[in-house]
């Protein structure tokens, strides 16, 4: 059994928008809404485990159920990912290629545009997901490899 720790940094008022976590489209925890922050301190670590390593090569985190409601001048919901450790091997500066593909309601894409706003549909990196969307990560296995090969790569 292997392990795939999640780092995250959250920022929420309220209600909570839910996440939910996937490796090669395996979901890993469903609906996981963090009701309050007694339940996880701002800085959350989720742990989680897969048996078939070997095989990882993309990791994605949904981020959902943000809406008009959660969003006011005083408070706003998102999340950032600071890290990713597969095995205590962390990803680090490899998340740089990670892409976040957001799903912002069409009446918000148009008031955006309407004031001379760009917006893309795919972020890079994709660590700080502001809006309800999908981070994705995929990188060549085996994981100890690829971060090997990246950390030669620096000289």
């Amino acid at each position: 059994m292997h392990r795939i720790d999640f780092y995250l940094e959250l920022h929420w008022a309220k209600q909570r928008p839910a996440l939910e976590f996937a490796v090669n489209g395996h979901v890993l925890e469903q609906n996981m809404k963090i009701l309050s922050s007694d339940q996880y301190e701002e800085k959350a670590v989720i742990k989680t485990q897969i048996s078939d390593l070997e095989s990882i090569n993309l990791i994605n985190i949904r981020f959902y159920g943000k809406n008009d409601q959660l969003v006011t001048e005083q408070s706003d919901h998102w999340v950032h990912i600071k890290n990713i450790a597969i095995d205590d091997v962390f990803a680090d500066a490899m998340l740089i290629n990670s892409t976040f593909q957001h799903q912002m309601p069409e009446h918000w894409v148009a008031e955006m545009l309407t004031q001379g706003h760009r917006i893309d549909s795919v972020y890079k990196p994709g660590t700080s997901m502001r809006l309800n969307g999908c981070f994705s990560w995929q990188f060549n296995h085996p994981f100890i490899q690829h971060k090997l090969l990246d950390l030669w790569s620096l000289d």
